[in-house]
């Protein structure tokens, strides 16, 4: 195929494309009546296109996200305290240690899963710069749990 008639055929196709699907072959005779050979090469990829949509999806469904569960009383040695902000990803909450073996504030984030995966929240600690008992807690620390 020609590089000018492989234009043809690509246009013909992109205005086939936008055309709603009852019109499409009525229309397709009418344009290309002069040439049954472009006819059939657009027929052609209109049916490859029409098989792709079906196949391949291009819209994801939409759901409304999950309404968020409380968090836990507890995890580990924390306890759950004030919302300090939320979004697309997740919840952060301030958290105490309550163990009695030092005193501590982090904050908990717990993470939403995305609804593909079907799974519950996940949660990442990352306590303050202060009031540290252990030398291994320097600095900001990050962990899933």
């Amino acid at each position: 195929m020609d590089l000018e008639r492989e234009r043809r055929v690509l246009q013909s196709l992109e205005d086939a494309l936008e055309w709603p699907r009852a019109e499409r072959d009525a229309r397709l005779q009418r344009v290309l009546a002069h040439d049954e050979s472009l006819l059939g090469d657009v027929r052609k990829l209109l049916e490859t296109a029409d098989s792709l949509e079906i196949l391949l999806p291009t819209e994801m469904p939409v759901r409304d996200p999950p309404e968020d569960p409380p968090p836990p009383e507890r995890l580990g040695p924390y306890r759950f305290g004030a919302l300090l902000g939320k979004g697309g990803m997740g919840r952060v909450y301030r958290a105490e240690r309550v163990d009695g073996v030092f005193e501590h504030t982090i904050a908990i984030k717990l993470m939403r899963q995305p609804a593909l995966l079907g799974r519950g929240d996940q949660c990442e600690c990352y306590g303050s710069s202060n009031d540290r008992a252990d030398s291994s807690l320097e600095g900001n620390t990050g962990a899933t749990l």
